[in-house]
């Protein structure tokens, strides 16, 4: 609840600033508990990692999608794998640029944590780490 108390302040602070249009910021749901029954969610943190090529070669030899949430400094390093794990059909997702406590952090932090990221993402693979109902 926290958390997502936090986005929104953050999303609220940066359409305020003028730092996005709100038609341009990125969003999406807060799921918890699975939509589709029988199923589970895969997720991966804190990567990619030297690991992540070889876990994306067995989750395709399963037939299983998985979300990567990624941090600056691997998305930076790692853009090519970044648009590896897209065009496989996984998601990424944010775990902000750094990683830290976002509760011990002032709002224009949290903020910067969110948006940062999502802005590397931008540079790297074509699109921010939430999408727009609807889009992929």
């Amino acid at each position: 609840m926290l958390l997502s108390a936090l986005l929104k302040s953050a999303l609220v602070l940066a359409v305020a600033n003028s730092l996005v249009s709100a038609a341009d910021l990125p969003y999406g749901n807060i799921i918890r508990s699975c939509t589709v029954t029988n199923t589970f969610a895969l997720t991966f943190d804190d990567g990619p990692s030297n690991f992540t090529r070889q876990l994306l070669q067995r989750l395709k030899e399963n037939g299983l999608k998985a979300t990567f949430f990624v941090v600056c400094l691997n998305a930076k390093r790692e853009g090519p794998l970044l648009r590896q794990i897209l065009e496989e059909g996984h998601q990424i997702a944010s775990h902000t640029y750094s990683h830290p406590f976002l509760t011990s952090l002032s709002e224009d932090l949290v903020r910067s944590q969110m948006t940062d990221l999502d802005a590397v993402l931008i540079k790297t693979i074509g699109k921010a780490a939430c999408a727009k109902d609807g889009e992929e």
